[in-house]
C-alpha cells in the first residue's frame, strides 16, 4: 500500500483537500493537508517565519488507505478513457465515482482487505491470588481482538473472587514524521464510550511505553512487556463516556515518539502498574472509532519546502 501512496501522493492530497476528501477522512477544519500516508494525514497549523507547525494524527490501522485507495483506484480507470474524449473521460469519471451508473463501462468490484482495528489487549481474570495473575504464564492469559465500538476497555477489578486485568497496547507507525523534525507535543486520544465506567477505588488510566519484540504483532508473552515511566494520565472520575479523552505525553513521552519507525505506547491503570489490590470495579470502556495518536511537530529547510511543493 505504501508504494501507491508515494507514486500518486499529489493526486491523494488533491482529493483529500477537496470537500468531499476532508468528509470522508472525518476532518472538520480547512487547514491544509500537507502529507498522506496509509495510517496518518499530516496538516498545517500554523507557519512562523522560516518553519511550519505540522500536526500528524496516526492511527493504528491503516485508516487512510482503506478510505481513499478505492476512490482514487476507480478514478484511475476512469482516466484511462480520455483517449477516446473529454465527454467520455466524463461520463467514466461519473461511473467510477458513483455518481452516475451508466452500461457503457464495465462494473469494477475492488477487494476490501478485512483486518483488525489493532485495538489489541492481553487480559486475564482468574480466581487465584493477585500476585500470581500479575505474574500470569501464558495459560492464563487470554488475547482479545476488539473491532466494536463500545466494548473496549481498560480494567483492574475484583468481581467476587475473580480479579480482571485488561492491558492495552498501541502500536503506531510515525515513520511519516521528517528526520528534521521538532517534536512539539502529542497525545493519545481515547474516544469515550458509556457502556462502563467504574471507579470504586478511584483509579487512574496511565500511558507507558511498550516493549513487545514485534511493532505488528502481539502474543501473551507480551503480558509484562512495559517500562514503567509515567507519560501522561487520567483520573477515571474524569473520563468521560460521550467524548474525546486527550492524554497530553510529557518530555519523556515526547522523547520516544520515532521519526523513523513505530511509537509504542501501552495503556493501563496506574494501580496495576504499582501492584495496588483493587476491592471493586475500576474500569473505563472507550470506542475505536476516532481513535489516535497526535503529534505536533516543526519543520523547516529541505522538509518544509518538500511538504508545500506536493
Amino acid at each position: 500500500m505504501m508504494p501507491y501512496f508515494e507514486k500518486h501522493h499529489k493526486e491523494l492530497l488533491d482529493f483529500a483537500n477537496t470537500e468531499a476528501g476532508r468528509y470522508l477522512l472525518g476532518i472538520k477544519d480547512k487547514d491544509r493537508i500537507v502529507k498522506l500516508t496509509p495510517n496518518s494525514y499530516h496538516q498545517v497549523r500554523d507557519v512562523q517565519k522560516d518553519k511550519a507547525v505540522i500536526e500528524g494524527r496516526f492511527t493504528i490501522a491503516p485508516t487512510v488507505g482503506n478510505l481513499l485507495l478505492p476512490i482514487i483506484t476507480k478514478l484511475e480507470i476512469a482516466n484511462d478513457y480520455k483517449h477516446i474524449d473529454e465527454e467520455m473521460r466524463y461520463k467514466a469519471f461519473l461511473h467510477y465515482a458513483g455518481l452516475e451508473r451508466s452500461k457503457l463501462f464495465p462494473q469494477v468490484h475492488l477487494a476490501t482487505a478485512t483486518y483488525d482495528n489493532a485495538f489489541t489487549t492481553i487480559g486475564c481474570r482468574s480466581t487465584g491470588a493477585l500476585a500470581t495473575i500479575r505474574a500470569a504464564t501464558n495459560a492464563v492469559l487470554v488475547m482479545n481482538y476488539v473491532n466494536s465500538d463500545g466494548n473496549c476497555g481498560f480494567h483492574c477489578s475484583f468481581d467476587s473472587s475473580t480479579y480482571i486485568i485488561n492491558r492495552w497496547y498501541f502500536n503506531y507507525d510515525t515513520s511519516a514524521i521528517p528526520d528534521s523534525a521538532t517534536i512539539a507535543s502529542a497525545f493519545l486520544r481515547i474516544p469515550g464510550s458509556a457502556t462502563s465506567i467504574r471507579y470504586d477505588n478511584g483509579y487512574t488510566i496511565g500511558v507507558y511505553e511498550n516493549t513487545t519484540g514485534s511493532n505488528t504483532t502481539l502474543d501473551v508473552s507480551d503480558w509484562k512487556k512495559w517500562n514503567t515511566t509515567l507519560f501522561g494520565s487520567l483520573a477515571l472520575s474524569s473520563y468521560s463516556g460521550a467524548a474525546n479523552n486527550d492524554i497530553a505525553l510529557n518530555a519523556a513521552g515526547l522523547a520516544i515518539v520515532s521519526k523513523s519507525s513505530y511509537t509504542k505506547l501501552f495503556g493501563n491503570l496506574v494501580e496495576d502498574v504499582a501492584n495496588a489490590t483493587p476491592t471493586g470495579f475500576n474500569n473505563a470502556t472507550f470506542n475505536l472509532t476516532g481513535q489516535l495518536l497526535s503529534v505536533t511537530y516543526t519543520v523547516g529547510g529541505a522538509a518544509l519546502l518538500m511538504m508545500f511543493s506536493q
